[in-house]
């Protein structure tokens, strides 16, 4: 799910159902969001978990998100896009390349 926060900037949120888990679907879905959110013109994704969820924290890194605060109850993460999200999941199978390449700062 995405919601408007500013312009240029969305708070992305995402669940995937206990036994569904561990197959891929977050990242799927996360690169999905990433395509909607430059397609309604975002160049910024927010996220926020909470800090003992570490497979959310894992997924958030692992698909291009920075932390941006922390560490506390909670942990927010910041994705800036690039137009290769706009193509959604098959354009962006590198994502780890392209965060390592703009940086988390």
């Amino acid at each position: 799910m995405l919601a408007k926060l500013t312009n240029g900037q969305y708070e992305f949120a995402l669940l995937v159902r206990s036994d569904m888990q561990r197959r891929r679907i977050g990242s799927a879905l996360t690169y999905r969001a990433f395509g909607e959110a430059v397609h309604l013109g975002a160049s910024q994704v927010v996220a926020h978990v909470r800090s003992d969820n570490t497979a959310a924290r894992a997924l958030l890194r692992s698909t291009g998100f920075c932390p941006i605060s922390g560490p506390g109850l909670e942990v927010s993460f910041l994705a800036e896009l690039a137009p290769s999200h706009a193509f959604g999941y098959g354009a962006t199978a590198n994502a780890r390349a392209e965060r390592e390449h703009i940086g988390c700062r």
